[in-house]
């Protein structure tokens, strides 16, 4: 599904993107700088899609991990940190 008033999935081209496939895309965050991973549709990522994520994360990451975030809650992203500076409560982990 893709929502024609969110901004992930008109996938604008407003900072430097890094990877784009059918699945996903990566492309910094325009207010921290930091990157994203962001799924190509307005849900939430299935089993297969995850783990894609997750071989096109650390390829380009390798060691960092995935922050939950709050400011579009209705499409699935994630900011691509070093696990380190990850607080435990903020990292995405699957349900």
């Amino acid at each position: 599904m893709i929502d024609p008033n969110c901004e992930l999935c008109r996938q604008e081209r407003r900072t430097e993107w890094h990877h784009s496939d059918d699945v996903c895309w990566i492309a910094e965050c325009a207010l921290c700088d930091t990157p994203m991973i962001i799924l190509n549709w307005h849900r939430e990522p299935t089993a297969s899609e995850i783990e894609h994520m997750k071989v096109v994360s650390e390829t380009y990451y390798p060691g960092y991990g995935w922050r939950n975030e709050r400011l579009i809650p209705n499409h699935w992203h994630k900011h691509v940190l070093p696990v380190a500076v990850i607080h435990p409560a903020e990292r995405y982990r699957e349900e």
